[in-house]
């Protein structure tokens, strides 16, 4: 059902355009949106730009409805409020507009284009420049800007993590400590003896936790800090 009576639309929610360079035509913001489009499609396929024939032939108020049936002769205005510009028309919203260079590119292309832009065009089939929109309140949303990407925290350099330790085939205790950085690099901390590897861990933040590992995975990490040395 329409929001509002037929020619009682308040002008401060209506939307401004200019009508045939030099008057002011008002359309609710649905429409308004719309008959950009219109444009911008005109422009793009055609080098033409559909014109509002007049101030009133976008949203006509009850007063200039009653202007019109009193100044022109019957059957040209409609009686006042059932007009299709009224932003009602049999009980529902309507944005109606007239486009008064409508033949410049013929009724097949401007019906076209103005179905394209979301308006009903040849409604009344005695009035080819005269096109509709029945969801004139209704306009795109916009888009949802994306977030700005989360940049990842820099961690703190002396954030380390855990240490590691395992026996040799002779049984005796090997110690590895293991830490990384903020600059997501491991580095790597080794001694045979478990009290030395202790104190640099709890020097490195690292109380725990600690675990024990096999002796060849021992042997897999002391290859790769042997590498990561080397490449320094």
């Amino acid at each position: 059902m329409a929001r509002y009576p037929n020619g009682g639309i308040p002008r401060e929610l209506l939307h401004r355009r200019v009508s045939g360079g030099k008057s002011d035509a008002w359309l609710m913001p649905g429409t308004a949106e719309k008959y950009d489009r219109l444009v911008e499609l005109g422009r793009q396929r055609y080098g033409w730009t559909p014109i509002i024939s007049g101030p009133d032939d976008a949203y006509r108020s009850l007063d200039r409805q009653w202007y019109y049936w009193n100044t022109l002769p019957f059957p040209q205005a409609a009686n006042p409020g059932t007009s299709s510009h009224g932003g009602e028309y049999n009980g529902w919203d309507s944005g109606a507009l007239d486009i008064g260079n409508w033949g410049v590119i013929g009724k097949s292309a401007f019906y076209e284009l103005a179905r394209e832009a979301g308006f009903e065009p040849n409604y009344f089939d005695w009035e080819p420049w005269h096109i509709i929109d029945w969801s004139p309140w209704t306009t795109t949303p916009a888009p949802t800007p994306e977030p700005d990407p989360v940049e990842p925290e820099e961690e703190d350099e002396d954030m380390k993590e855990t240490y590691v330790w395992w026996k040799n085939a002779a049984g005796k205790q090997q110690n590895l400590v293991y830490a990384t950085g903020g600059n997501g690099m491991a580095d790597y901390w080794e001694s045979n003896n478990g009290e030395y590897n202790t104190r640099v861990a709890q020097a490195h933040n690292l109380a725990g936790p600690t675990a024990e590992i096999s002796e060849s995975h021992g042997n897999a990490l002391l290859k790769k800090l042997a590498e990561q040395r080397a490449a320094k």
